[in-house]
């Protein structure tokens, strides 16, 4: 049975293992108990791989976010074509 981890338990896992230094085998086991006993190493391994990619995904969304506030106290404003076209562009802020 195929046991799905929460991105909070990824993160969990994650700091048990970037910032706490528990091994991968460990940290299957703790999450194991909660799991009834369902979650191996390679799937701690892959959640560990995920929450790294979510918290950059953070950062850069936190860095853009803080880039276009900055451009627009700066005075600057969407060109008359980009507001026409928006709906094709790809944004951040949803």
């Amino acid at each position: 049975m195929n046991k799905k981890l929460s991105e909070r338990e990824k993160l969990m896992a994650y700091v048990l293992n970037k910032e706490f230094r528990y091994p991968q085998n460990a940290i299957a086991n703790l999450m194991s108990t909660k799991h009834d006993g369902g979650i191996s190493q390679p799937s701690i391994a892959n959640a560990i791989k995920e929450a790294g990619y979510l918290i950059q995904i953070k950062k850069l969304k936190d860095m853009y976010l803080d880039v276009k506030k900055e451009l627009e106290q700066d005075g600057f404003i969407p060109s008359p074509n980009l507001l026409e076209n928006r709906r094709n562009i790809i944004s951040f802020d949803e």
